[in-house]
């Protein structure tokens, strides 16, 4: 369920635009679902005539001209109507979509994504009635009411069921609702009525995803000839660095191997003994690198996040300090493995397929999977797509997004012994005509499988829109990385595209998907 809050200025064309046919005749059969009690006098589940509507709008904003309430706020002016043909109501209104200004006219939408399970009017209605407790608009509070109704159309144009709440904040004492942290407590509300209906999962609304790009830093990124911002790719590599180490200082000489600028930010008063944080930029040529946080690359990667991540002990992190001052002067991480460490690392990862099976989908076991895995596809974007960026990429930003728990819930360690093992394997193993055919090709199978088996558990928990995007990356996988023709792939079907093809713009670089990046370096 998603809530879309808006403010506006003229309740009585709200109301009119809510029971006319909208602006593509969307509105099929508009019937009050619920309201406050001193508008149960307007009947529910039926279609009102026109003068009801314009009664009823007059009732929702009878208190505000009572008190002598100016309508504060300013919305560019709308056209509004209600019916259609002679004698149709037209005037300035609020538009019901996201809101600007900050009038006494609160609305706010409830939808299901397309193909949720439908709802009555009776439960809309209940929805509704609960919702205005929960944001204190009602007699619950042991304040006055405000006046409120919510109005059910058909399917909206793109095909979701949702109800529309419109209300006055002016109570009928005169006094004002407080709308503090309406948002917060509305996205709380949706998630209840989740659990409670059996609805569908909204995807990000039981754990927090990456921050979003700004719109700078795309633009840098295209203004520069990447496809990628520095934010996205150094997200990757943090998480494969991540899974490849034992414990920080290894994680940090990973991070300084792979090309990567690394700062630590110390504890207050500690001197510089405690590192309490971190910072990572991409070396660049062009301009001044930009600087990025842990938090900034997603929840799951700062400091204290990833110390839950490798259980470092205090002596351990003590013991990192060298690192975190000179990661550069530390050398190379770990030796080159030897070819038949390709097939051994696959049959770790057969062997772990093979325990999953059995696994509840319901384990808080499978977002430690999750992050498993993208760390594992991430070195392998580094080895195969370089600075072209592709499906393997894509494969291990979806994932990382599946391994994100919800806040206050320490992340679920999964195989690290496993999945460690196979992403060393890839970081530092050899890949050349030698290995044809062998067991690097059989990791790539191996690893897809996951991704796959992934898939069906974001279904089965009811997050169709990152299952799908996960089911559409293992497809690709698949079919580029399988077999053709009864031979496994080799290392040509693999490699990134020549280097003289030059990168796209943000968005247009051809994939699985419309979010389907370029690479960035």
């Amino acid at each position: 369920m998603i809530s879309k809050i808006s403010r506006g200025t003229d309740l009585p064309a709200l109301v009119s635009y809510l029971f006319g046919p909208g602006r593509h005749n969307e509105h099929e059969m508009p019937r009050l679902v619920a309201s406050a009690s001193v508008l149960e006098d307007f009947p529910l589940g039926v279609t009102l005539t026109r003068d009801q509507v314009l009664a009823l709008g007059r009732e929702m904003d009878a208190m505000r001209i009572r008190h002598g309430i100016p309508a504060l706020g300013a919305l560019r002016p709308q056209k509004v109507g209600y019916g259609a043909g002679p004698g149709t109501r037209q005037q300035a209104g609020t538009d019901p979509g996201p809101g600007r200004g900050h009038g006494h006219v609160w609305q706010m939408s409830l939808s299901l994504p397309v193909g949720d399970r439908e709802l009555t009017d009776e439960q809309w209605g209940a929805i509704a009635r609960e919702a205005m407790d929960r944001l204190g608009f009602t007699e619950a509070s042991g304040k006055e009411p405000v006046r409120w109704i919510a109005v059910r159309h058909g399917t909206s144009r793109s095909g979701n069921e949702h109800i529309h709440i419109a209300a006055t904040i002016v109570r009928d004492d005169g006094t004002k609702a407080s709308l503090s942290f309406e948002k917060r407590k509305m996205s709380a509300f949706a998630a209840e009525m989740e659990q409670k209906y059996g609805l569908v999962v909204v995807d990000g609304r039981a754990t927090r995803g990456a921050p979003g790009l700004s719109r700078a830093e795309i633009e840098r990124a295209a203004r520069e000839g990447r496809g990628e911002a520095d934010r996205t790719t150094l997200a990757r590599v943090v998480r494969e660095a991540r899974t490849a180490s034992k414990g920080e200082g290894e994680f940090v000489r990973r991070l300084s191997a792979a090309g990567v600028r690394v700062r630590p930010r110390y504890g207050a008063g500690e001197g510089a003994e405690t590192v309490t944080g971190y910072s990572v930029s991409l070396r660049s040529k062009v301009g001044e690198p930009l600087w990025f946080g842990g938090n900034r690359l997603g929840p799951d990667l700062s400091l204290p996040k990833l110390r839950e991540f490798w259980e470092s002990s205090p002596e351990e992190i003590r013991a990192s300090s060298e690192a975190w001052r000179q990661p550069a002067r530390l050398g190379r991480v770990g030796n080159a493995v030897a070819s038949d460490e390709w097939r051994r690392a696959s049959k770790v990862l057969d062997a772990a397929y093979d325990k999953l099976q059995a696994l509840p989908v319901s384990s808080p076991e499978w977002a430690g999977v999750a992050r498993e895995v993208s760390g594992l596809y991430a070195a392998w974007s580094r080895r195969l797509e370089g600075d072209r960026p592709g499906p393997l990429a894509r494969a291990a930003d979806l994932l990382a997004e599946a391994g994100q728990v919800p806040p206050g819930q320490a992340p679920v360690r999964a195989g690290r012994g496993e999945y460690r093992g196979a992403t060393m394997v890839v970081a530092q193993g050899h890949i050349g005509p030698a290995e044809r055919g062998t067991g690097w090709a059989m990791l790539l199978v191996a690893l897809h499988r996951h991704l796959a088996m992934v898939a069906k558990v974001e279904e089965a928990r009811g997050r169709l829109r990152l299952a799908t995007k996960l089911h559409e990356t293992a497809r690709r996988l698949e079919d580029a990385h399988g077999t053709a023709g009864g031979r496994p792939a080799e290392p040509r079907d693999l490699l990134p595209a020549r280097r003289r093809d030059r990168p796209r713009a943000p968005g247009t670089e051809p994939g699985i998907g419309p979010d389907q990046r370029a690479p960035g370096r």
